[in-house]
């Protein structure tokens, strides 16, 4: 199969679609479990992974707008 920017650009928004799906799927089970008081100061590690996630999410959508945006206009005459 040949990669061409169409199939490259609808490989990238269903891996984004994927991401946001996990990570919201992460935060309403630890939002569930803080509402009927299963977190304590010993059992949370499961709320502060799901924390991390989108998180980590987050700072790779930084870098990934900062590149677009920094390489994005090369070679355009800008």
């Amino acid at each position: 199969m040949l990669w061409n920017m169409e199939t490259n650009f609808k490989w990238i928004c269903v891996n984004i679609v994927v991401h946001v799906i996990i990570g919201t799927v992460f935060l309403l089970v630890g939002a569930l479990r803080v509402y009927t008081y299963q977190v304590t100061n010993t059992h949370h590690v499961g709320v502060e992974s799901g924390i991390l996630y989108w998180h980590f999410v987050d700072v790779v959508w930084l870098f990934l707008f900062g590149a677009v945006y920094f390489w994005g206009g090369q070679g355009k005459g800008e």
